[in-house]
């Protein structure tokens, strides 16, 4: 026998199926509208042969830049279309296209930076620093190239890479500094790259003095590498659960939403920081990172220069850019208008002239 509150219920439960359905037939529409349109979900890699990713695979703890790149790596990087294949030399620097032979080079060029000069997201001879080198040798300048980026470095760490790379390769006619936006923050946060630190530098309380606050200990220990070091717990949260559910779910659509999102919530964060890193002093340590080095490489014969790899906003940062070299007196070369934009060679700025 059928009571009024089980006619009830199951009208409620009609009202909420006819409300949903249109919906659910958006939903579908959209999500093969993406994937006609070429987008995908996020892909769930399976860990192959034991390779981690790259970032822990290649980063070994160091007492003078808090990490540094594993010396004869080699990985291939799963998560990303093409599977690019990284590989570094005795010294832990990214294998680059030369055309001179090292007893013989009488120029060397080094690239120091992050992640947007080790170029993790390409093969070796497809880096930036791959590309000035395939140039220069195109016309006859006999060079070596020397790709000391590191992935997750901060200036202080990269002018501590130049001072090496100076001494091993008294040959350096040039250094090239890839500035990316997010130095700006880590040259003041030791703990960006969760779990791993970095070295950081900080201005002494009412002074323009700057203090260089050294890594005391890491993980693991110095010259040990991160993979398969265990992490501490981060905790879970409302970003984290999402993510793993669009991950799982194999859609497109909360793919392309999600990500929006983040980006948003991402870049709001940053701006934050941002003005956090300048209201205490970020661009006068800056200043003072780019004048050091600046002074170093002159002392070695070297010319010094800054770019910058484009991401959002490049004119105006470019220009902000510029003034703290200008103070720092070292030169400046805007790059940003000769980006082709051509998602195959993601982070390889391949100048138009």
């Amino acid at each position: 026998m059928y009571t009024v509150g089980r006619v009830m219920r199951a009208l409620r439960v009609k009202h909420v199926l006819f409300y949903a359905a249109p919906f659910v037939v958006a939903f579908v529409v959209l999500e093969c509208a993406l994937r006609l349109a070429g987008y995908r979900p996020r892909q769930i890699h399976a860990i192959t042969g034991g390779m981690p990713s790259a970032s822990a695979y290649f980063w070994v703890a160091d007492a003078i830049g808090g990490f540094r790149n594993r010396p004869n790596g080699y990985h291939r990087y799963t998560g990303i279309q093409g599977s690019p294949v990284v590989t570094t030399d005795k010294y832990g620097y990214r294998t680059s296209y030369s055309c001179a032979l090292p007893r013989s080079a009488d120029r060397t060029v080094v690239f120091v930076g992050d992640s947007t000069s080790f170029c993790a997201e390409v093969n070796d001879l497809e880096t930036g620093p791959s590309e000035v080198g395939k140039r220069l040798c195109s016309i006859g300048v006999s060079v070596r190239i020397i790709n000391a980026g590191v992935r997750g470095y901060n200036t202080l760490q990269s002018k501590r890479m130049l001072t090496e790379a100076l001494a091993r390769f008294p040959s350096t006619r040039l250094v090239v500094y890839v500035y990316c936006d997010n130095d700006l923050v880590e040259n003041m946060n030791p703990a960006v790259h969760y779990p791993v630190r970095a070295p950081i530098a900080l201005l002494r309380e009412g002074t323009d003095e700057m203090v260089e606050k050294e890594v005391e200990a890491q993980i693991v220990p110095w010259g040990h590498s991160f993979q398969g070091a265990a992490v501490p717990p981060i905790g879970w949260s409302v970003r984290r659960v999402i993510n793993s559910f669009i991950g799982f779910s194999r859609s497109a659509l909360l793919e392309v939403g999600m990500s929006s999102a983040t980006s948003v919530l991402d870049g709001a964060e940053w701006k934050l920081q941002e003005i956090w890193a300048k209201q205490h002093g970020g661009e006068k340590i800056l200043e003072k990172l780019l004048s050091a080095a600046r002074v170093e490489c002159t002392s070695r014969g070297a010319q010094f220069i800054v770019t910058r790899f484009a991401t959002g906003e490049s004119e105006r940062r470019d220009k902000w850019l510029a003034e703290i070299c200008r103070r720092a007196q070292a030169k400046f070369v805007a790059i940003s208008g000769r980006f082709t934009g051509d998602p195959e060679y993601f982070m390889a700025a391949r100048a138009g002239s």
